[in-house]
C-alpha cells in the first residue's frame, strides 16, 4: 500500500499531465512559502493558471470536490499573489484558480479525473 504523501504525488503528476496533455504549459510545482504551497503553477495561452490537485481514495467521507472550500480558494488566491510578488515575469498576465480532482484506487491507480475552471 502506497502512503499519503506518495499518493498525493501521483495526483499531483496525473494531473499535470493531464493539463500538458490538453495544451497548458508546466510553470512550476509545489511552489511554497510559509503561507501554504501551490500544488501546480501552468500556463495556456496568455493565462497563468494556479492549481489546486486534491485526490481520495474513496468518496466515503465526501469527494475530492467537496474539500475545495471558499476558504480554500482563498488561501489559493493568496499564494498566488505571492507567487506574483516572487515573479514578476508573470504580473502583467491574467490569472485564475483551477481544481483538479482525482479519485484513485490505494495503489495509486486514477479511476477518476476532473478538471475545475475558474474558481470563484
Amino acid at each position: 500500500m502506497i502512503n499519503d504523501y506518495e499518493l498525493g504525488k501521483i495526483g499531483e503528476q496525473k494531473a499535470c499531465d493531464y493539463l500538458i496533455e490538453k495544451g497548458y504549459e508546466l510553470i512550476d510545482k509545489n511552489f511554497r512559502s510559509r503561507m501554504g504551497e501551490i500544488d501546480l503553477v501552468v500556463k495556456k495561452g496568455q493565462i497563468l493558471v494556479f492549481v489546486e490537485v486534491k485526490l481520495k481514495t474513496s468518496d466515503k467521507f465526501g469527494t475530492p470536490e467537496e474539500m475545495i472550500t471558499p476558504a480554500k480558494i482563498g488561501k489559493v488566491r493568496k499564494m498566488a499573489e505571492f507567487f506574483l510578488l516572487k515573479h514578476p515575469e508573470f504580473r502583467e498576465m491574467l490569472y485564475r484558480i483551477d481544481t483538479v480532482c482525482l479519485l484513485a484506487n490505494e495503489s495509486g491507480e486514477i479511476a477518476n479525473l476532473n478538471h475545475y475552471e475558474d474558481l470563484q
